[in-house]
């Protein structure tokens, strides 16, 4: 007994073979264009995200908003990417927002950056969330170098463990000043980090255990994850010390580094200026100091002696500034 395979059956066999060859191939094609067009949509409504935020900064980079707790809120989450890269010149600062999306990967993070060379954020990085809150204070190396940009979630507390007392009275009036913040999760002041709620980052002053980064305000000294970095411990506005709170030591120490850079070229700038104002008789003198500042920023190595003389010779060069009554240069 033989069996034949009907010429039909061969026929019909082979279209519905070839029906699901075809079928699949346009199915493959609609989902990768699908894809495609979603990760466009993603990147543009990123790129779109990252424009608006940097136009909410506007305001608090000129210094417009300043020593005031500045809330401003998002439609949906977002995640912000905070990244610094030094270069010729000032360096940049590189800011991207990432809105949440509810299909495929929740953050994208492959929008349009935006980058500016006279723009300093301080946050730690990556931050996410819908509500922040701002602030800024100008840091002045003896003249006035930039605003800083001080961020700070809504809902991930920060706990100051003995703070300086400067530090405390103005958190405390930023939360009096402002009930939206007042009722955050923003920041939390505490004698001991076994006082701290669950979850927080811990910043510490002066000697204290269980910490995630340890601040000396005498010395001028930061510790966190086994690494070193320094501020200016006689700032009155405290500017570099919330720096050194609000983000991490690897991005706060490239933000400083471009810092020095712009106080040296500003040194040679007010070396200049002094020329023309000598022309009407106020007798400054103090291009010669200024032009030794600018050379000494401009070596600047990152070391703690390196700074150290920074901030001496910046305070000294201030304190001659002061004293010119008739005719201060800055």
């Amino acid at each position: 007994m033989t069996f034949q395979l009907s010429k039909k059956g061969f026929e019909f066999s082979f279209g519905f073979l070839f029906a699901i060859v075809i079928g699949g191939i346009i199915i493959f094609l609609a989902i990768y264009f699908a894809s495609t067009l979603l990760t466009y949509q993603k990147k543009q409504t990123s790129s779109f995200a990252t424009a608006s935020f940097d136009t909410l900064l506007y305001p608090l980079g000129t210094g417009l908003d300043r020593d005031k707790m500045t809330p401003f809120e998002f439609a949906v989450d977002n995640q912000l990417t905070f990244d610094c890269q030094i270069s010729a010149g000032f360096g940049q600062q590189v800011i991207s927002a990432d809105p949440a999306s509810t299909i495929g990967t929740k953050y994208a993070g492959n929008g349009l950056a935006s980058r500016s060379a006279d723009k300093y954020v301080f946050a730690a990085s990556p931050l996410v969330g819908k509500k922040f809150f701002a602030f800024t204070k100008p840091l002045n190396m003896p003249y006035k170098v930039a605003d800083l940009i001080f961020l700070i979630p809504n809902d991930k507390e920060y706990c100051l463990v003995s703070p300086p007392s400067g530090v405390s009275e103005e958190i405390n009036n930023f939360k009096e000043q402002n009930p939206l913040f007042n009722a955050s999760k923003g920041i939390e002041i505490e004698t001991s980090p076994v006082y701290c709620q669950k979850g927080t980052k811990k910043v510490c002053f002066y000697d204290h255990t269980g910490c995630d980064k340890i601040i000396d305000p005498v010395t001028g000294v930061i510790n966190a994850d086994g690494k070193t970095s320094y501020f200016d411990p006689d700032d009155s506005t405290h500017a570099l010390l919330y720096a050194a709170i609000f983000s991490d030591l690897p991005y706060y120490s490239c933000e400083l580094n471009r810092l020095v850079k712009r106080s040296s070229q500003l040194a040679l700038l007010y070396a200049a200026k002094e020329n023309t104002v000598s022309d009407v008789g106020c007798g400054i003198e103090l291009s010669t100091d200024l032009l030794a500042y600018a050379n000494l920023t401009k070596m600047y190595t990152g070391t703690p002696e390196s700074l150290g003389q920074i901030f001496t010779m910046s305070s000294d060069i201030g304190r001659s500034n002061a004293n010119l009554i008739r005719c201060p240069l800055f």
